[in-house]
């Protein structure tokens, strides 16, 4: 149909956000400090992602991926079945400093999180890393 012709042209503007954090895939260390989805920084990541809106939803994507738009067949189509590490990825930030900003590889969709000491300082950063950080290249 014309519509799902669109949506696969143009994607979906609407994130499913229960469907990309169970497509998440965490560190695959032994370290005693790996990031796993209990971790709390974690959770806190979710509790973020869960409260967003659209364009905070666009901001993230955009910011992880490149893209500012969810995959065309949804985050499980990402989740490795051909390549087990093709997904939306997070692993912990290694050798920074607590609360510093968190970093993306959008080639390999991995974010990089810090170790957050509450919830508003994972928020604070987040914001001002999908905010600040995309402006900065359409602006180059």
């Amino acid at each position: 149909t014309p519509k799902e012709l669109q949506s696969i042209i143009c994607s979906q503007d609407k994130v499913n956000v229960q469907e990309w954090r169970e497509a998440c895939q965490y560190e695959m260390s032994n370290e005693q400090n790996a990031i796993v989805a209990t971790s709390q920084t974690v959770q806190w990541f979710w509790q973020w992602v869960e409260e967003g809106d659209a364009e905070r939803h666009a901001n993230l994507l955009e910011f992880w991926s490149g893209s500012r738009y969810p995959p065309v067949f949804g985050f499980k189509k990402l989740d490795g079945e051909e390549d087990p590490l093709s997904g939306f990825k997070i692993h912990r930030a290694r050798e920074r400093k607590k609360d510093s900003l968190p970093t993306a590889a959008t080639c390999d969709r991995l974010l990089e999180l810090p170790s957050y000491k509450s919830y508003q300082k994972l928020a604070n950063a987040m914001e001002m890393a999908t905010t600040w950080c995309n402006n900065g290249f359409s602006n180059a």
